[in-house]
């Protein structure tokens, strides 16, 4: 009964995997081309005629024939192929042994939960095999990846004659069109919970074969001028995603299937946007396959018929602007109406929404989707005023996510046309508009370092300098037929003359009549500092005396210094002095009730920057502040990070500070002066983190990564082993975490909307990192200390309830082939269980400890090993 997995074939060629042999990974993909080809497809639906063959089949035995029937009717899968899915999982997830699994046939009441166990396998398989065809659409031209060679031979075989893009679409048709499984003779609750798990599965499914569609047609470009009209019938029968979004809202279903929903309209309608083609038509507008042929007509036709739903915006938008790019003027008044209606329809917005799927963490989906929206709102800011349409704040918002985009920010600073029209509009209004602009420029800065340099550049030399005239004295104002001149240096920044409009200046009286903007060039930089010890001198005379509209502004400053440091530490000396003025100005903070949690939080990340190249002074200057824990003798002090942990992150929920904080130890953990910081998250963090209340779920799971990785990288020196070997709390939440079990993290990451990012693949990493520090700590000179204490006592304790044993949860990691360094790091932490001699009058058994499942157990890690496919570091362990 040996069959290979999707799962299987996905570890093989998963770029965050261990590397695998290229004459391997060949055979394996070539070997499972047809099923990489018809994709879902391959999973033909059971019938009469697949009953009799099944039947007939000699090679299947008898004593198996009837069960596979039972489960080929839940799973809706030919019997034939029912098989095989049953030879994959008996293979790789079934925890027991051949005897056990005979007997747990005999129990029908146990054969019901063995099959949904198995349709969760199959359905968990059906998402693996399309993943297995995104990575390689995604690389098979991508000369940096190992796999290239590989994968461009695999893509040939699969898209032979250009057939892989029709079976595309025949699998998302099918899959919109599938209905739920037969689950009726399961039990009520059994049948209830596959009917949910299905939606979310059927949803996933949608979701990855548009984006597979979307990487198609990016890496080919071979579209047919029909494929527009053809696929917005396709997604016109189901109404665009909307209509199952809406049934789910009026359902039980969760969270994640209402995202999965609405992804798959954001989605969709971004393909419409794709086969549009705006760059093309701006390139040669006259031989455009849609804008410049006959086909133009067919699909103006179907556009005339959307409007009423909001994904059907963007491409309504898109094809307003395809006209204004091909026709100037006289295109844009033939089609201004369809724009209207999308605009009527927040349009803008639904592009947003687009950018912050989770479907954008996969690298190309992410940078096509970037590609699309830029093209339409360059094209939008170049026709428009979008301001005086009313769409300001939303323009604004779209730009600041475009312009952090690497791809994007390089073509902005090549385009003087677009985006850069807006830029260069929110400098001529700073700093009296202070926000947008520093919004913008952080955007620029994260992007890219090449980008950040342009930034700094950019904000060094601004044309003018806008300001109130209520400010100004009318003493040093005389009118001039321009506007008004200053006949004397005007100071705008109280208690400084670092910033000076020099006399002589013309100022032009804006449109409101209480704004003048001066013609004397600045430097931003300049600005930002004089605004921060604006501050400073505020926060002197008393928390009451600081101004809200202040704060915000250094706060913007502070995450725009962050966003450079970041991308780019090596500018660090020509934003020391606006570094070191942030650091006073909240340390000066320190001093009252209720410190900013941003700019803490911005300001920590200004340093975590400076630490990367060197942690001990960064470390050491910030230890001269009360912002960071430390330690008089044996009393910890949490300073200011323990006192925004305590009075506003765990009330609010959003743990910003923390995390920055967090952050900053990942990088200097391996200094011995930061013993104080560790024993803050020894003591406050790891211990009670699972119980804090948090906005975003998903930092529960930031916390954990980040505070074990500082506790793993303060284990590298002695002292710090020590002192963590020694810490029960600190063994008692790697025991809570490392116990969490694979069929849990599985479980998570099956329910994500994607696998690239989601409190499943968090979990993963969290797991791994627990039972890597746990390796550490037990094979330390300081052993004794952890075997003898928690750890010892669950190894040497009977499993509580009905929770499996401490070691047969290990064992169970070598079931988890999403990330083998998982079932590594368990293995490894068995076998320095197993030859721990560190209490001589009871050494620990793992057989005895395994009990009955140790053979279950012996026969999963034999066949790991005795297979091709397995990945070798598994091997060598």
């Amino acid at each position: 009964m040996e069959s290979v997995s999707n799962k299987s074939l996905w570890t093989l060629i998963s770029s965050g995997g261990l590397q695998t042999e290229p004459g391997i990974l060949e055979t394996e993909l070539l070997a499972q081309e047809r099923v990489l080809a018809g994709g879902l497809a391959s999973y033909k639906p059971n019938s009469k005629d697949s009953l009799s063959k099944f039947k007939a089949d000699k090679e299947v035995g008898d004593s198996w024939k009837d069960f596979v029937v039972k489960l080929s009717d839940v799973i809706g899968v030919e019997e034939n192929k029912t098989w095989g899915i049953l030879c994959s999982y008996l293979s790789t997830e079934f925890r027991g042994t051949s005897e056990s699994l005979a007997d747990l046939l005999k129990h029908e009441g146990q054969v019901k939960p063995l099959m949904v166990d198995i349709w969760q396998f199959y359905r968990a398989e059906r998402l693996y095999l399309l993943q297995v065809v995104k990575e390689v659409l995604t690389y098979h031209n991508d000369a940096k990846n190992n796999n290239r060679e590989v994968f461009e031979k695999v893509f040939d075989k699969i898209d032979d004659d250009g057939k892989l893009k029709q079976n595309l679409v025949d699998q998302f048709k099918s899959v919109i069109k599938e209905k739920p499984p037969k689950s009726d003779s399961l039990g009520s609750q059994l049948a209830t919970s596959c009917r949910k798990s299905w939606t979310h599965f059927n949803l996933r499914e949608q979701s990855e074969l548009l984006q597979l569609l979307m990487i198609y047609f990016h890496q080919t470009g071979e579209t047919d001028a029909g494929d527009w009209s053809s696929l917005c019938e396709v997604f016109t029968s189901h109404q665009f995603g909307t209509k199952q979004l809406q049934m789910l809202k009026s359902g039980d279903e969760g969270e994640g299937c209402q995202q999965l929903a609405l992804a798959v309209g954001h989605l969709e309608a971004a393909l419409m946007v794709q086969l549009l083609d705006l760059p093309g038509v701006t390139a040669d507008p006259e031989s455009h396959n849609i804008f410049g042929g006959e086909k133009g007509t067919e699909v103006e036709k179907v556009i005339s018929g959307l409007g009423d739903l909001r994904p059907h915006g963007p491409p309504m938008l898109a094809w307003m602007l395809g006209q204004f790019l091909a026709k100037g003027q006289e295109g844009l008044q033939t089609a201004q109406r369809f724009g209207e209606v999308a605009i009527g329809g927040g349009v803008l917005q639904v592009l947003l929404q687009t950018l912050q799927g989770d479907y954008t963490a996969h690298g190309l989906v992410g940078d096509i989707l970037h590609s699309l929206v830029y093209g339409i709102l360059s094209a939008l800011v170049q026709a428009f005023d979008p301001a005086s349409m009313g769409l300001g704040l939303d323009t604004h918002r779209l730009v600041v996510k475009l312009l952090a985009h690497r791809q994007i920010a390089h073509h902005f600073w090549k385009n003087p046309m677009g985006l850069s029209l807006y830029f260069e509009e929110l400098k001529s209004q700073f700093p009296l508009e202070h926000g947008p602009l520093l919004e913008v420029c952080t955007s620029l800065a994260s992007a890219s370092p090449l980008s950040c340099t342009k930034m700094i550049s950019s904000l060094s030399s601004l044309p003018s300098f806008t300001d109130t005239l209520d400010y100004i004295p009318q003493s040093i104002l005389r009118s001039v037929p321009s506007g008004l001149e200053l006949t004397q240096p005007y100071f705008p920044y109280t208690g400084t003359e670092s910033v000076c409009i020099p006399p002589g200046s013309v100022g032009t009286i804006l449109p409101n009549g209480v704004t003048v903007r001066w013609a004397a060039p600045q430097n931003g930089w300049q600005l930002l500092l004089a605004e921060i010890g604006h501050l400073a001198s505020q926060v002197t005379s008393g928390a009451g005396s600081v101004l809200p509209a202040c704060l915000e502004r250094v706060t913007n400053s502070a995450l725009l210094v962050a966003a450079v440091l970041s991308s780019d530490s090596s500018l660090a000396p020509q934003l020391h002095q606006i570094s070191h003025a942030l650091l006073l100005v909240m340390d000066k903070f320190s001093q009252v009730s209720s410190p900013p949690l941003r700019l803490m939080a911005a300001t920590i990340d200004i340093f975590s920057s400076l630490a990367v190249e060197t942690p001990g002074p960064v470390l050491a200057k910030l230890g001269r502040t009360s912002l960071l824990p430390r330690l008089t003798g044996d009393q910890l002090h949490p300073g200011v990070v323990g006192q925004l942990l305590a009075g506003q992150e765990t009330v609010q929920g959003e743990y910003p500070s923390l995390l920055a904080f967090l952050k900053l130890l990942t990088v200097t953990a391996k200094e011995n002066c930061s013993q104080a910081c560790i024993a803050f998250v020894l003591g406050e963090v790891l211990p009670h983190f699972s119980r804090w209340r948090y906005d975003l779920a998903s930092d529960r799971e930031k916390v954990a990564k980040l505070a074990l990785t500082a506790v793993m990288q303060h284990g590298q020196h002695a002292e710090g082993l020590h002192m963590m070997a020694s810490d029960r709390g600190l063994a008692r939440s790697l025991l809570v975490l490392s116990s969490t079990g694979d069929r849990a993290v599985q479980t998570l990451l099956e329910n994500q909307t994607n696998w690239e990012v989601g409190r499943g693949a968090d979990l993963v990493d969290i797991v791994q990192l627990s039972l890597t520090i746990l390796n550490m700590l037990v094979t330390s000179p300081s052993g004794h200390l952890v075997m003898t204490g928690p750890v010892g006592h669950a190894i040497r304790s009977p499993p509580a309830g009905a929770a499996p044993h401490y070691l047969l949860t290990l064992a169970h990691y070598t079931y988890f082939h999403h990330k083998p360094e998982l079932a590594i790091a368990a293995v490894k932490l068995l076998s320095s269980i197993s030859v721990d001699t560190s209490d001589q009058n009871c050494p620990v058994s793992v057989l005895a400890c395994l009990s009955s499942a140790a053979t279950a157990v012996r026969d999963q890690l034999l066949a790991r090993l005795a297979k091709n496919m397995t990945v070798p570091l598994v091997v060598i362990r």
